[in-house]
């Protein structure tokens, strides 16, 4: 069975030098494929090559003859080959020659079909090869995805694995460069080798099951160095399962490094929120201390008025020094937020910058590409040119040595005449 959803992805350089089979086998691809380029002998199959190319366009399948004039469609290839080493390609012949077969085995020719052709099984070949291939673009660009994630990670994050025991076996050089260790003074230890003193029993027991029930563990991990030093980490611990997916043969841990400007943002924002709760307990209990103090103020004295009005003056300035330092956190808090606004439309314009600077060298190169189309297409025509120059002047040649017998003719017609006379 065709299928018609990828077939119709599939662009294809068809090259045959027989007209109506050119006819017929384009009737039928231009119904099915993406896009179909036709030439008619092997030299303009490849110049049609070279130009599609250049442009950045892509071909997925060459079908061609291999019995052409001026270039063979295994010369064509052979061509081909020194641009795209793993092109498909489906060689037609009227012939089953053992020579060709063997040169089309050595340029890595997918299918050798003869003539008269079967259209199905041309197009189910092409299905297959095109399939393929489709697979293994898509697999290589997992391979390639897969390790740029890999290298981003191990830029950015600080990466182990241990054995089910805890036992390391494999850190990155972030992870070296963070500790203080070496791989090799890592490889081999337990994990906890990195444990700060003051982490609790409790901690990792909770941690080891839920990573040893195969679930993942998130959370903030307190670390030293080789020299004793803190570090604190965002962690993130998964099992790895076997083949199977049922076993547990191994644990990975991705962590990032909590900074010192992270931390110190944090607790100063927690001081804010924390002097804002306390500002507010305070003036919920002066409160309470005025409205004390006014019932109190209908039984004293004067002497103990005015002390009270004293203690009533000391709380006001404390609760003035208060909503100083509320301001002050403030005023920290909006330029933080400035400074961030900043370099984030820092960061948009350099973007910005970045894509507009990609986008006029693509089509600088699409300039330079053109033009090389067009002097080559020059360079075409100046030979085409000089061929009639060189016909002209051959025929001109004939011309001059036909009009040179016949003047010698003539002059022997002549000679013979004056002799005559002379008798």
């Amino acid at each position: 069975m065709f299928n018609q959803d990828l077939l119709r992805t599939i662009t294809v350089l068809y090259v045959e030098d027989e007209e109506r089979i050119r006819l017929t086998m384009y009737n039928v691809f231009v119904k099915l494929f993406k896009k179909v380029y036709v030439a008619v002998d092997g030299k303009d199959g490849f110049e049609l090559y070279k130009e599609i190319i250049f442009k950045d366009e892509e071909i997925d399948i060459v079908v061609a003859d291999i019995n052409m004039p001026v270039m063979s469609g295994l010369d064509m290839l052979e061509s081909i080959r020194e641009f795209d080493k793993d092109l498909p390609f489906i060689l037609t012949t009227a012939h089953a020659e053992s020579d060709y077969l063997l040169r089309a085995i050595d340029l890595n020719v997918r299918h050798y079909a003869v003539k008269p052709l079967q259209i199905k099984d041309v197009m189910l070949q092409i299905q297959d090869i095109c399939e393929n291939k489709f697979n293994e673009k898509i697999i290589k660009h997992q391979a390639q995805e897969k390790e740029q994630y890999i290298s981003i990670l191990n830029q950015a994050a600080i990466v182990s694995k241990t054995d089910p025991n805890g036992v390391i076996t494999y850190v990155n050089e972030l992870f070296c460069e963070v500790s203080g260790y070496t791989q090799k003074e890592l490889i081999g230890q337990n994990h906890n080798i990195l444990t700060y003193p003051d982490v609790s029993k409790s901690f990792f027991k909770k941690m080891w099951n839920t990573i040893s029930a195969g679930d993942t563990w998130k959370g903030k991990v307190k670390n030293q160095t080789k020299d004793g030093q803190l570090y604190i980490v965002y962690a993130t611990i998964f099992p790895i399962l076997d083949d199977i997916g049922e076993n547990i043969i191994g644990y990975m841990s991705v962590q990032f490094v909590i900074t010192e400007d992270e931390t110190e943002k944090r607790l100063f924002h927690h001081k804010v929120i924390q002097d804002i709760s306390d500002y507010r307990q305070k003036a919920y209990h002066l409160t309470k201390e005025v409205e004390k103090l006014k019932k109190q103020l209908k039984y004293s004295s004067r002497q103990d008025i005015a002390l009270l009005i004293d203690a009533l003056e000391l709380e006001k300035q404390k609760n003035q020094t208060i909503k100083n330092q509320l301001s002050h956190y403030e005023e920290d808090i909006k330029l933080s937020e400035q400074k961030y606004n900043l370099l984030n439309k820092e960061y948009q314009d350099r973007t910005f910058e970045l894509n507009e600077e990609r986008k006029e060298c693509k089509q600088e190169l699409q300039n330079y590409q053109d033009k090389l189309i067009s002097i080559q297409n020059e360079f075409t025509d100046y030979q085409n040119k000089i061929k009639e120059l060189e016909n002209i002047v051959k025929e001109q040649r004939i011309e001059v040595k036909n009009l040179n017998e016949v003047i010698q003719h003539r002059e022997e017609e002549l000679y013979k005449f004056k002799k005559k006379k002379k008798k």
